[in-house]
């Protein structure tokens, strides 16, 4: 009894303790993805606990403890080193996966044996249950498959950190807009907002003096030659570039509107990468949209979405 309780402390410490949100830095992977490869081992665990395998597994084959302590720092380390490492993630994805397909093989086989009568059965399955066995070793197997999927559709993407990191950019970009418009005034005499640099793909532009990029775009200035949208859509980044200033959004495309007198703007930053059904309905990612009043939209959407402009309102920059 003490060796199964051994082993269940094995996998529960490996899947829970090793908490995936901890690991951010360096861009590892998006937290949904390994939250879902954490809970296969204490998944398995609960299986194997109500299945009965961790009492046959104390009887059949102790296991000492220098090897346990050897199996959770294996673990472990791989585990730790998915986390900040993608390059890593699908091995210690396999060797998760190899762990279940061992015990669940054996649930099963011990199952399908234990239906025989007890004395033709193997010592250790004398006392089992086969159909608690059998129906442990089969939810383990769907259930790891489950997470298996779920990690496949969130490997190399980043809703989460999307999420934050596109709602920072469209704030940032409200300031800027804010303060250009109020040194407009200074220069020019009348507030108007920033467009689209020319270099529209060019970071050149936006490591250029920020006083000059300003001149340089108040020169000059045409209520009928200004081009009304600016769209930019692409799978893993998109950006726009102003003068001296830049939005970048992850797995989103991003599109600006900009009135011929300059007076008013609109933003829409949507996401364009989805994972793969249900998910994308478990786990809705957001759109937004802003204007020159400071207030940032948001819905929750399922599929690439333009946010209405008249969503309800999340939070408001103050020029």
């Amino acid at each position: 009894m003490r060796n199964s309780r051994g082993f269940l402390k094995v996998l529960l410490i490996v899947g829970i303790v090793l908490c995936p949100v901890a690991a951010w830095a360096n861009m590892p992977p998006d937290p949904l993805a390994y939250g879902a490869v954490s809970l296969i081992l204490p998944v398995l665990a609960g299986c194997m606990a109500l299945g009965g395998a961790l009492a046959i597994l104390a009887v059949r084959r102790p296991v000492r403890t220098y090897r346990r302590v050897l199996a959770i720092g294996g673990l472990a380390l791989l585990i730790l080193l998915g986390f900040l490492d993608r390059s890593i993630s699908f091995l210690m994805l396999l060797v998760c996966l190899l762990i279940v397909i061992r015990y669940s093989a054996a649930m099963i086989v011990w199952g399908i044996e234990a239906r025989r009568p007890p004395e033709k059965r193997r010592p250790f399955l004398r006392d089992a249950e086969p159909n608690r066995l059998f129906a442990a070793g089969v939810l383990a197997i769907l259930t790891t498959a489950i997470f298996t999927h779920m990690f496949i559709s969130y490997y190399g993407r980043y809703p989460t950190a999307s999420k934050y990191k596109n709602l920072g950019e469209i704030a940032d970009f409200l300031n800027y807009q804010s303060n250009y418009s109020r040194q407009s005034v200074l220069e020019i005499g009348r507030p108007v907002y920033a467009k689209p640099s020319p270099e529209f793909g060019s970071k050149e532009w936006f490591f250029e003096d920020e006083v000059a990029d300003r001149a340089r775009d108040l020169t000059g200035l045409s209520d009928h030659a200004v081009p009304k949208r600016y769209i930019s859509s692409e799978a893993f980044s998109s950006e726009i570039h102003f003068p001296s200033s830049i939005i970048i959004c992850l797995n989103a495309g991003i599109e600006f509107w900009l009135a011929p007198d300059r007076r008013s703007f609109k933003i829409w930053v949507w996401p364009n990468t989805f994972p793969d059904w249900p998910y994308n309905y478990i786990f809705p990612l957001t759109s937004y949209f802003a204007d020159q009043t400071g207030q940032i939209r948001m819905i929750k959407v399922h599929r690439p979405e333009k946010c209405p402009e008249d969503a309800p309102v999340i939070e408001t920059i103050k020029p």
